[in-house]
C-alpha cells in the first residue's frame, strides 16, 4: 500500500467517525413561534429555568416558591388544583412532609 492510499484511508475513517457522531446527535431548531396547542421546547425550557433557579428539595426554602409557581401555572391553564399533604418515612428512617399538587 503506498503512502497516498494510507493517508486516504485514514482520512476516510476519520470522516466516517465524525459523520457517525454528528448524525447521531440531536438537532435543535428554534420553535418559539409554535402554536399554543403544540409542544414547544423553548416554552418548556423557560419553565425549567424558573424552576431550577434555586435548590428546592424537601425542606429547602425555595420548595414552597416552586410549589406556588407550579400551582399558578396549572391554574392559568384552567385546571383546578388542590394540595395534598402527608408524612412519609424514607428507607433510612427519615421522616419528611410530602406535599403533592393535584390537578
Amino acid at each position: 500500500m503506498n503512502k497516498f492510499s494510507k493517508i486516504t484511508t485514514l482520512l476516510l475513517i476519520l470522516l466516517a467517525i465524525y459523520w457517525s457522531f454528528k448524525s447521531s446527535m440531536p438537532h435543535y431548531t428554534i420553535d418559539d413561534k409554535a402554536p399554543e396547542n403544540v409542544f414547544s421546547t423553548d416554552r418548556a425550557l423557560a419553565h425549567v429555568a424558573k424552576l431550577s433557579a434555586k435548590p428546592h428539595g424537601v425542606g429547602f426554602p425555595a420548595h414552597a416558591e416552586v410549589r406556588s409557581y407550579i400551582v399558578s401555572e396549572l391554574e392559568s391553564l384552567g385546571l383546578e388544583t388542590s394540595i395534598q399533604e402527608g408524612y412519609t418515612a424514607g428507607d433510612w428512617g427519615n421522616l419528611s412532609k410530602a406535599v403533592n399538587i393535584l390537578a
